[in-house]
């Protein structure tokens, strides 16, 4: 008796990086290939027809259509996120400068207000001092793992930004300077360029 049919096969065609849905990162995919072959006695022997193909997410294992490679986060999300990155990292340069009583923060309030930045509840700054202080969080690492999409003008202004809300209080004291120098390091800045905002008036 002759036993022949169809079988199905998968394999990895290609991989590269995509923003995973599921995940809401950008993570690594295989991109697989289906193939359906013709079998004898259970053996794949010839190739038949492409049976599809899809992109796979090793790291949650969620598969997609092709038109997941295009897929880009909603951009308003986006903006809205990187603002309340910024605003932690001003809170926490606060934090590094010793600055963390009711006036520093109604500074930092008034200066965010003035900027025209999005609209901000005062209460916003405090809840972000105490969940800083809850989760022990450090000013370099933040902004290393939060702020390191920022290119070279953003990293500039930032630094700038943060000098100053420290300077609405009067003079830079050496806390102050130290909690720049932590902020224009984790944002890779050269220390020429630091000194040169931190100086500047």
């Amino acid at each position: 008796m002759i036993i022949y049919g169809t079988r199905t096969l998968t394999g990895t065609k290609g991989q590269g990086t995509f923003h995973c849905p599921r995940c809401q990162m950008q993570r690594q995919y295989n991109h697989v290939e289906g193939r359906t072959w013709f079998t004898l006695y259970f053996i794949p022997l010839i190739p038949m027809w492409r049976a599809g193909e899809y992109v796979e997410c090793p790291s949650c294992g969620a598969s997609y259509g092709m038109e997941v490679l295009n897929y880009r986060p909603d951009q308003a999300a986006q903006e809205g996120d990187l603002l309340t990155d910024v605003r932690r990292t001003l809170v926490l340069t606060l934090l590094a400068a010793g600055r963390t009583g009711q006036a520093d923060l109604d500074r930092l309030f008034q200066w965010w207000q003035q900027a025209g930045l999005a609209p901000l509840a005062p209460q916003a700054l405090v809840e972000d001092l105490q969940l800083a202080h809850r989760a022990g969080a450090q000013l370099g690492p933040f902004v290393q793992s939060r702020l390191a999409r920022l290119d070279a003008d953003a990293r500039l202004t930032l630094v700038r930004s943060a000098r100053q809300v420290l300077a609405q209080s009067g003079k830079l004291g050496s806390q102050d300077e130290q909690a720049l120098r932590s902020l224009a390091f984790a944002l890779q800045l050269p220390p020429t360029t630091t000194d040169e905002l931190i100086r500047a008036g």
